[in-house]
C-alpha cells in the first residue's frame, strides 16, 4: 500500500492530470481485494488508511465478463448495486467506490486514471485517435471511442484489451478514452506512474503546448471565493461563456462546470470567476475552468477541431445518479 500511496500522492498534485475529485487509481493488494479510490475524494488524498474502499475485484471482473448482447440492459442496471455488494467491511465510515472501478478490476496491479489537460487536447479533438498513432507508434495503447461512464466504458475497454491481446499478443499498459481521459496501468507503482507523465509530455512536446496555468488562487470575498489570475482574461479574448454551453467536452465539464453555471454557482465578470460555494466545491470547479479553458485552447492553437460529446452521452451525464452523488461529496470539507 505504500507504493500506491506514493503513486497517488506523486500523480495527485498535479493540477494539470487531477482536477478537484475527478479521475481514479488502485492498487490490487491480497488474494481478492483492490483499494479503489472512494467517490467524492480525490486521488491526492488517499492515504494506507483514507480516501478509498476495498473492494472483491475477481467478483467484480466475473460480472463483466462474457457479457451476452441480450444482458447488457439488465446488468447495466444492477452493476452500481452488485459493486457495492462487493465492497469489504471497514471500521470507519460508509463510502462508495469510484463509479469506473469495473474497468480498474479487468487491469493490472496498479491503475492510474486522470483527466489530464494534455492528454484530453487530444482525445477531445477530431482526428484525436489518428495523433495518438503518430505520436505513440512505439507505445501499446488502445483508443476506446466515448461510451457512458459504469458497466458500458468497462466492457468497451475489456473489449479493446481483448482484441489488442490477441493482434499484438500483449496487453495494452495505455488506455484512451475519447473525450474522457488517460488510463494507464503496470504491475509496478513508479511505473505507472512514470508512464502516466511520459503520455502526457509526449503529447505536449509533440503538439508544442504551453504549461499548465500555475496561478488558480482564489480569495475569500464575503461567502464567496473570487479568482482573477491571468488565464482568466486570457480565455475571455478569445472566446466566452457560450464556448462552454455549447462544447462539452468530457464529463467533469458538465458536473462541475456546466451545472455550477446553471446554479448560479459561478459567474464570469471581465477577468474574474466569482464562486458561490464553500471552498472544497469551489475549488473543484474553477480547476474545471481552467482545465476547460486550456484544453480549449491547445485544441484551437494546434489547428485541431473540437469534438464534443452528443446530446445523448450529456443527457445521460446530467441525469446519472452515481455523478449527482460525486458532486454533492464535492460540495463537503
Amino acid at each position: 500500500m505504500k507504493d500506491f500511496v506514493s503513486m497517488c500522492k506523486k500523480i495527485g498534485s498535479m493540477t494539470d492530470y487531477v482536477q478537484g475529485g475527478g479521475g481514479n487509481a488502485s492498487c490490487k493488494h491480497g488474494d481478492n481485494k483492490m483499494a479503489i479510490k472512494a467517490s467524492g475524494f480525490t486521488i491526492g488524498d488517499i492515504t494506507e488508511t483514507t480516501g478509498y474502499v476495498d473492494v472483491d475485484y475477481i467478483k467484480i471482473k466475473e460480472y463483466h465478463a462474457d457479457v451476452l448482447p441480450e444482458e447488457m440492459e439488465a446488468k447495466e442496471k444492477e452493476s452500481t448495486p452488485f459493486t457495492l455488494s462487493c465492497v469489504f467491511p471497514s471500521d470507519g465510515p460508509a463510502l462508495r467506490p469510484s463509479v469506473e472501478t469495473g474497468f480498474h478490476s479487468i487491469m493490472k496491479k496498479y491503475v492510474m486514471h486522470t483527466h489530464p489537460v494534455y492528454t484530453n487536447v487530444i482525445t477531445c479533438a477530431a482526428g484525436g485517435k489518428e495523433l495518438a498513432e503518430k505520436i505513440f507508434k512505439d507505445i501499446d495503447f488502445v483508443w476506446v471511442p466515448y461510451i457512458n461512464p459504469g458497466f458500458s466504458l468497462t466492457i468497451a475497454i475489456r473489449e479493446a484489451i481483448t482484441a489488442y491481446e490477441q493482434a499484438k499478443g500483449v496487453f495494452p499498459r495505455v488506455i484512451f478514452m475519447e473525450n474522457h481521459g488517460l488510463v494507464t496501468t503496470d504491475d509496478d507503482a513508479e511505473a505507472c506512474a512514470d508512464l502516466h507523465i511520459q503520455i502526457n509530455e509526449a503529447i505536449k512536446n509533440y503538439l508544442g503546448l504551453n504549461d499548465f496555468y500555475t496561478d488558480l488562487t482564489m480569495t475569500q470575498d464575503g461567502d464567496k471565493f473570487v479568482c482573477s489570475a491571468p488565464f482568466v482574461k486570457a480565455y475571455f479574448d478569445k472566446y466566452s461563456v457560450k464556448t462552454m454551453e455549447e462544447n462539452a467536452l468530457y464529463p467533469d465539464q458538465l458536473v462541475y462546470l456546466n451545472a455550477g453555471m446553471h446554479d448560479g454557482k459561478i459567474a464570469f465578470d471581465g477577468g474574474k470567476v466569482i464562486l458561490n460555494a464553500a471552498k472544497k466545491e469551489a475549488t473543484a470547479m474553477l480547476e474545471t475552468f481552467a482545465a476547460f479553458a486550456y484544453v480549449v485552447d491547445g485544441i484551437y492553437s494546434s489547428g485541431l477541431t473540437i469534438s464534443a460529446m452528443d446530446a445523448a452521452a450529456t443527457g445521460f451525464i446530467n441525469n446519472w445518479e452515481s455523478e449527482k452523488y460525486r458532486k454533492e461529496m464535492a460540495k463537503k470539507g
